[in-house]
């Protein structure tokens, strides 16, 4: 653990890639950064995030003030989830045809248009329920292209061998700024406002475009075959039913994504109404998840290659459900803050292992498409979202978010009996 350190990681990030093995890092976690690619992917891939975390906390307090419903604020998460339902096998087979880099740079210029046009109504106070809404929809579009394409373009820079590193460092830069930006959303509406705030989002999509730009990325190893859409599609959905291990990720993502993930849209009811916080306390409770996650990303570093990774992604996931039923009971906000960075801990375990999983298992010529199924399965978080926010509205919060997570721990079990490969993986 006490290699983890700063300068370790600055001394990693220096060093050229293909240099001779005395000179790499030590930590085996951080030999990913010895590509100046996946350098700069990863430096550009936590620009998103925050800009992402940070929206996503500005937007939630946003419309609950202009519609004091936390129905509203539930469709919010809707619109944002629904294109990777509609779209995300279609982002999957995309990377699979197209430049994977040119890909990235075009999704993030669309963000940075959208923030703009939003600073731009904030600003003139015309901004809506409505405008929020296309907004949301826009970014979750570009969210089904991109996340799909970046994962699959991380073996390009990294090989097989470095893949779970890879991942883990990918997803310790997403839980960082899972905790700092909402933090730093929830600060920044108390001192610069919304449109302020906007005006930050637009400038950091600048900054990681710019990112983009400069990247440089090997030739693809892989020949594409131009064939219709629909046969390429088909093509993949084969190679998936082949595996019992990546159909059993799937059928838990689905589970979780529905159940369990869309209490995240309805933290800015929990904070105001049941906790009784303003934008910095939503800020802080937001957070939570991310601080818990990357400790657990850390721990997980630390264990190298675990032999058991299936029983891990199982674990992961089942802890968080319970713990997330001990959250919608809790009216102290301390007490409700422990739940969520614990529950965090035990996310980092399904999101880590999650990925890897498939992208393990996966041949290299269908890895997009693999990726792309997940994001599809990613996608029913709008639905899970529909059913939990219209359960929050007609009893409360609390019963929605205890109930479908006590469901979905359940789920998750089941699924765990029915594919003893994803058990054995």
């Amino acid at each position: 653990m006490s290699d983890l350190n700063p300068a370790c990681m600055i001394r990693a990030m220096s060093q050229p890639y293909g240099a001779p093995a005395a000179a790499r890092p030590r930590v085996a976690a951080l030999r990913p950064f010895d590509s100046p690619a996946f350098r700069t992917l990863w430096v550009a891939t936590s620009l998103w995030h925050f800009a992402r975390w940070m929206d996503i906390i500005v937007v939630g307090w946003l419309v609950l003030e202009l519609t004091n419903s936390p129905w509203h604020v539930g469709l919010i998460g809707f619109y944002r989830s629904l294109p990777m339902m509609v779209f995300g096998l279609f982002g999957g087979a995309f990377a699979d045809q197209f430049d994977r880099r040119k890909l990235i740079t075009a999704t993030q210029f669309v963000n940075l248009l959208v923030t703009g046009a939003v600073a731009i109504l904030v600003g003139r106070g015309s901004f809506t329920f409505e405008w929020a809404a296309l907004a949301s929809l826009c970014l979750g579009f570009t969210w089904a292209i991109d996340w799909p394409t970046r994962r699959a373009l991380v073996p390009d820079l990294v090989g097989k061998e470095l893949l779970l590193n890879a991942i883990l460092l990918d997803n310790a830069s997403m839980n960082v700024t899972k905790a700092i930006g909402p933090l730093v959303g929830g600060t920044l509406i108390l001192l610069l406002g919304y449109p302020g705030c906007y005006v930050l989002l637009g400038l950091i999509y600048m900054a990681e475009l710019a990112l983009l730009l400069w990247m440089a990325v090997p030739a693809a190893s892989i020949a594409v075959r131009r064939v219709s859409m629909l046969r390429y599609l088909a093509d993949g959905w084969s190679e998936i039913r082949r595996s019992e291990a990546i159909v059993g990720v799937l059928a838990v993502t689905v589970a979780m994504n529905f159940f369990a993930f869309p209490h995240q849209s309805l933290l800015p009811v929990f904070a105001r109404d049941v906790l009784r916080a303003g934008p910095i306390g939503l800020g802080l409770l937001a957070a939570a998840d991310g601080i818990g996650s990357l400790v657990g990303a850390v721990g997980l570093a630390a264990l190298g290659q675990p032999k058991r990774v299936g029983r891990l992604f199982i674990a992961g996931s089942t802890s968080m459900c319970l713990l997330l039923v001990a959250f919608s009971t809790s009216a102290d906000y301390r007490l409700a803050v422990a739940l969520l960075l614990l529950a965090g801990l035990a996310h980092s375990a399904f999101s880590a292992f999650q990925s890897t999983i498939i992208l393990g298992t996966s041949a290299d010529a269908v890895r997009g498409r693999m990726m792309g199924a997940l994001t599809l399965a990613i996608g029913s978080a709008p639905l899970g979202t529909l059913v939990v926010s219209g359960l929050a509205t007609a009893a409360s919060a609390p019963l929605a978010v205890g109930a479908s997570a006590a469901v979905c721990a359940g789920l998750v079990l089941a699924w765990a009996a029915r594919f003893p490969a994803l058990r054995r993986h």
